[in-house]
């Protein structure tokens, strides 16, 4: 589901099971699909150990990018390392004419997908995420575990902000 908050922005929300094509593509939710010839990047990252693909637009993770550099909080060395594990961690990509996004090799692998395999993508308000359907319900478990033994949830979130 695709909620409209304003002409610019939208909310991504709701959760939705896909399959793995031979050639590693995977259909995007129709209401998430951005105008056709937009790119969009894929950013590897873990949750609770557990590996993920978030997708972005380019602008946001421009908008990230300045944020690292405008930090009070780290030295020049630091920035330099953060937008370095960052940009490390990024595949450019688009969705097809059919709605498809490739996935490339090396992200499958290291989310251990597979042809044929079911995915899951959520939506986590201005992005999405892509998982393997049983790592995201380990994740889940492992997140509730944990929020059970806090009073208040925290998210554990090991992406490096993003």
């Amino acid at each position: 589901m695709l909620v409209h908050v304003s002409a610019n922005s939208v909310i991504f929300i709701g959760q939705k099971t896909y399959t793995i094509d031979s050639k590693n593509r995977v259909a995007v939710q129709p209401s998430w699909r951005p105008e056709n010839g937009s790119d969009v990047v894929l950013i590897y990252g873990k949750s609770s150990g557990v590996p993920m693909i978030k997708v972005v637009t380019p602008e946001q993770l421009a908008a990230h990018r300045a944020k690292i550099a405008a930090s009070t909080a780290m030295n020049e060395a630091e920035k330099t390392a953060k937008r370095r594990n960052l940009a490390a961690r990024c595949w450019e990509g688009s969705i097809n004419e059919q709605g498809k996004l490739l996935i490339p090799r090396e992200l499958c692998e290291r989310l251990n997908l597979q042809p044929e395999m079911e995915v899951l993508q959520i939506g986590c308000d201005d992005y999405f995420e892509i998982w393997k359907k049983t790592d995201f319900h380990e994740d889940t478990q492992l997140n509730l575990e944990e929020a059970s033994k806090q009073t208040s949830y925290i998210a554990n979130d090991d992406v490096g902000g993003f």
